[in-house]
């Protein structure tokens, strides 16, 4: 199978968290996967699954102001959204990506900060030294290579549920087809439609997440109260509070990353400024 060659750009705000993921990565070159995940830990995430599998000859090397991660894999792999989303989690600044097809001999460019893919230029207004060190570490300038056309910053979080939401839903197509013919029709509004109840599902998904994990933190607090101290109804309700009070909070946080409403990326780094209404 075709391979594609890629090269991995890392930028940290941190020293320490800087130090940490180029140990995981190294113990992770060493096949030192126990350690590696000690390291993986204080990020509160999991290895990377694709290393040494999909991944194959990693190398990995770093600078005071960068990680760089080279390797091969099949040419259909898709971007490491899951290891990004991990590590902007846990104080990653921006990241870019390089991926060189030999077969059609085209390269491909992605840019990403603040846990969104972007254009290059949100990534250089807020990494020092990025475009610098961009254009010495890829093969290609910008002109020369390929990026996504995007029309505003795109979550990786919702990269990420939308893939799985596709997942879910993938056994509809593996249904056995009609004998009858099938007319297939460009149909603009029916593809809109099925894009507004993909988005639909995956905000009820969030909403769902949101109520439970605020409901599981405030109540207890309430119970626990209740059963140490005076005025048990009186705690009770509070933890009541506490807990929709919670839900409300992450339902809110939850949403604006899914919307991705970050108007200065949009209006200062030159996506369009209708798409706020969006």
């Amino acid at each position: 199978m075709t391979q594609s060659k890629n090269k991995l750009l890392l930028f940290f705000d941190h020293e320490d968290s800087h130090k940490t993921c180029l140990l995981m990565f190294l113990k992770l070159n060493e096949e030192d996967f126990a350690q590696a995940q000690r390291f993986a830990n204080q990020f509160k995430m999991k290895l990377p699954r694709q290393w040494g599998v999909e991944w194959t000859e990693p190398e990995v090397t770093a600078r005071p102001d960068y990680i760089r991660v080279e390797y091969q894999s099949n040419a259909g792999e898709e971007l490491p959204y899951e290891l990004l989303h991990g590590l902007f989690k846990a104080g990653l600044r921006g990241a870019a990506i390089e991926s060189h097809f030999p077969d059609s001999d085209t390269t491909m460019q992605h840019f990403f900060v603040r846990g969104s893919m972007v254009i290059s230029k949100s990534l250089y207004k807020r990494v020092d030294r990025a475009a610098e060190i961009v254009a010495s570490q890829f093969s290609k300038t910008e002109e020369q290579a390929e990026q996504p056309e995007l029309e505003k910053p795109m979550s990786l979080r919702r990269i990420l549920m939308e893939r799985e939401q596709q997942a879910e839903q993938a056994d509809v197509f593996d249904e056995p087809m009609s004998s009858e013919p099938i007319e297939f029709e460009a149909d603009a509004a029916a593809l809109a439609d099925l894009d507004a109840e993909t988005d639909e599902l995956l905000r009820k998904s969030l909403i769902r997440q949101a109520i439970v994990k605020g409901t599981i933190q405030g109540l207890p607090v309430g119970v626990i109260a209740a059963l140490v101290l005076d005025g048990g109804w009186l705690w009770l309700g509070l933890g009541l509070i506490l807990a929709v009070g919670l839900s409300l909070f992450y339902v809110k946080r939850n949403l604006d990353e899914f919307e991705n409403d970050d108007f200065s990326i949009e209006l200062d780094d030159g996506f369009s400024e209708i798409n706020q209404t969006e």
